[in-house]
């Protein structure tokens, strides 16, 4: 009976930390509108009015609060420990940047905020994008081209256990709209603790097809050291066109990414 009332005690004991980890010190966070399926201003907390410094390993985030309120500095980290998005909170305003995995400044916006009983809304201004070679891209390319360019909803990247093929790195693909006809794809590889490597290639949209191809290569494959890029395109309805972007590492022919990219244009040829 004692050994039953000591593994029920243990269970019930495993249970309270398990929750208290899953507890947040507010039921605001900085960077996050959305955690664990619950909106910023409406986390799960014990605690009212906390001030100080608080970080959490399993969303690789850190930050400081002020009476229950984000405030000062917030970091979000890629897996290597390399910040990720930096967030400066101010009074009712902010200041916002994020970073490509090889520290290269992505975006960069300030804005203000409002804290409600179970809300924390925040409203951007004067956003500026940045390519992944570091150049600055108009805002206008982005809103010229929202209707236009979409990825498809079957996109997707292999699990890192089936696409890591050397056991010490790992991959991530960020793609950019640089141009109204041109896309800029980078892979970057890193390991746990450093950036390794960045391979940047592009794509443009064949102005009579509306298919996604290479720019200026005969072929519709790329080959490095570590990975090889090929695009196999689709017409869906009369004026749409989906690409179909395999990217596979070399070494032991693994998929990294599929990825689906969708042309919607009226100018499209048939």
């Amino acid at each position: 009976m004692k050994k039953i009332a000591v593994i029920i005690f243990l269970i019930h004991l495993q249970h309270c930390v398990f929750a208290e980890e899953n507890l947040f010190p507010s039921k605001y966070i900085g960077i996050f509108s959305i955690v664990e399926g619950k909106r910023n201003g409406q986390l799960d907390t014990t605690q009212i009015g906390f001030s100080g410094k608080w970080e959490n390993e399993k969303f690789r985030i850190q930050g400081y609060y002020k009476n229950g309120i984000p405030d000062s500095t917030w970091i979000a980290f890629y897996p290597n420990g390399i910040p990720q998005i930096v967030k400066n909170y101010s009074k009712s305003s902010y200041v916002f940047s994020s970073y490509y995995p090889d520290s290269l400044l992505a975006l960069h916006t300030i804005g203000r905020f409002e804290v409600a009983p179970n809300s924390f809304t925040e409203y951007p201004q004067n956003i500026q994008y940045w390519d992944q070679a570091g150049n600055m891209i108009p805002s206008d390319i982005f809103r010229s081209n929202s209707n236009r360019w979409q990825w498809g909803n079957n996109e997707r990247a292999i699990p890192e256990q089936q696409r890591d093929f050397s056991g010490t790195s790992d991959i991530k693909l960020i793609s950019r709209i640089i141009s109204s006809d041109t896309v800029l794809f980078a892979l970057y590889f890193y390991s746990d603790k450093y950036f390794l490597e960045k391979s940047l290639f592009r794509r443009v949209i064949d102005p009579n097809t509306g298919a996604l191809v290479l720019q200026g290569k005969p072929t519709d494959t790329d080959f490095s050291l570590q990975y090889r890029v090929t695009i196999t395109n689709e017409r869906l309805e009369e004026k749409s066109v989906i690409s179909h972007v395999n990217i596979i590492g070399t070494q032991e022919e693994k998929p990294y990414f599929l990825l689906n990219f969708t042309v919607n244009d009226t100018k499209i040829k048939k």
